[in-house]
């Protein structure tokens, strides 16, 4: 889950508006009251936020532009690509798992 960040605002509702919580004496954390879903982070006072890629309808049409805070990149991730992959799709099917999920109201017509 990356995240991906602009002008405060730009970023438009579609249902509701996201529960904050200040982090510390300098940034805030915005996410869905009714599952817990992080959804963005922003320094107080800037005007900027950013927003977790995967929160997004369509993270495609979102790329990072900038990767923040490197010293905390764990050793192994520049290799994640190089591991063999299975879709979610995949690997609920092998596990025998049938999910229905409550996350994304807009999706489902509710």
């Amino acid at each position: 889950m990356g995240l991906t960040g602009g002008k405060c605002e730009h970023l438009r509702w579609i249902r509701g508006a996201p529960s904050m919580f200040k982090s510390s004496n300098v940034a805030e954390r915005g996410f869905c009251r009714e599952c817990g879903t992080p959804l963005t982070y922003a320094f107080a006072g800037t005007g900027n936020v950013s927003v977790t890629i995967n929160s997004l309808d369509d993270p495609e049409a979102m790329p990072p532009t900038l990767q923040f805070g490197i010293e905390g990149k764990v050793s192994w991730m520049h290799r994640l690509h190089e591991l063999p992959t299975e879709t979610a799709d995949e690997w609920l099917k092998k596990n025998g798992v049938v999910v229905q999920s409550n996350q994304h109201p807009d999706k489902t017509g509710a």
